[in-house]
């Protein structure tokens, strides 16, 4: 059986206990940072109409969540564009196109929407992730970027 037959890119539209323990899991697999989510950010997350989240279902693997990266989309006065955030493949599951499949279906999501441009960063030191965005033509740009961290609560 090809890879095709096992890898199914779904729209993640709810979330339970084993979901959200799947996504919590790749989460960490994405930085070195700690990164923590709670079942209500994820529940905000998925029902919120500009954003997106695919996933990677290995559908041998008990249909266990594979693969994830957020769609998000932004309306601004210089045109629709498309950001792509938060793409990891789980440890066990990559060096097999995961990536690479997800980026397809969220880059013809993108088209299908009509934004003009889709958007992402990756750190320097994540390799194989910036080698797959250069192969699916995504251009890196010199820019500089800034964030300002701003707590709340």
């Amino acid at each position: 059986m090809g890879l095709e037959n096992m890898i199914t890119i779904k729209e993640l539209t709810y979330t339970d206990q084993h979901i959200f323990a799947l996504v919590s899991e790749l989460l960490q697999q994405l930085t070195d940072k700690s990164v923590v989510i709670t079942m209500d950010e994820l529940e905000k997350i998925i029902s919120t109409k500009n954003t997106m989240l695919l996933t990677a279902i290995d559908e041998n693997d008990n249909n266990a969540i594979v693969g994830i990266l957020s769609l998000v989309f932004i309306r601004k006065l210089s045109g629709f564009m498309v950001r792509i955030e938060d793409v990891v493949v789980h440890n066990k599951a990559r060096k097999q196109g995961i990536g690479k499949q997800l980026m397809f279906h969220a880059i013809e999501i993108a088209k299908s929407k009509g934004a003009q441009d889709i958007g992402l960063t990756c750190h320097p030191a994540r390799v194989a992730a910036n080698n797959l965005y250069i192969s699916l033509g995504f251009q890196k740009h010199k820019t500089n970027v800034y964030r300002l961290k701003v707590k709340t609560g």
